[in-house]
């Protein structure tokens, strides 16, 4: 019978401390401005917080998952292609949110391509170390990939204006 993973509890306090801090810190932050464009000091402070909660939930949902899972070489392939795709479409057809064209606005939800290019590359980094791990100490060999593949989602994240 396999083993049932489980989750590091310290490390999971220390996640949900944070994401409690940086709630207080956007309220603290941001509180006079809301009061003073929105009439109510309440304003980013909810919809952080609304944000924090579905994070919460997907970082539930995503430690149910099995962390052997996620070496699947289509999903990180496709996950590499999509991000590409979507930095690709900001440049052309992205969203201004204070002079930066950095957004895509998918069914009235406004987000940032690159942050998913944060995540794809990590696990693209996983899946070249783990799979070249027997030549590691040949640079060209192991991180040759690793940095094409940085260095293009960097120039295209690049390329948007800021």
């Amino acid at each position: 019978m396999a083993r049932k993973l489980k989750s590091d509890r310290v490390l999971f306090i220390a996640a949900m401390l944070m994401v409690f801090a940086s709630v207080v810190m956007v309220y603290s932050a941001s509180a006079p401005f809301a009061l003073q464009k929105y009439k109510d000091p309440y304003y980013f402070l909810v919809r952080q917080g609304l944000w924090a909660v579905l994070g919460v939930a997907v970082l539930a949902l995503t430690m149910r998952i099995d962390y052997r899972s996620y070496k699947n070489d289509a999903l990180i392939w496709t996950g590499l292609g999509a991000v590409a795709v979507l930095l690709v479409a900001t440049l052309l057809f992205g969203h201004t949110v204070n002079g930066a064209r950095r957004w895509m606005s998918i069914a009235g939800m406004s987000f940032q391509p690159s942050e998913f290019a944060k995540i794809a590359c990590v696990l693209f980094t996983a899946l070249m170390l783990e799979r070249r791990m027997h030549r590691i100490n040949e640079v060209s060999y192991s991180l040759a990939p690793i940095a094409i593949v940085g260095a293009v989602f960097a120039g295209l994240i690049f390329l948007e204006p800021d």
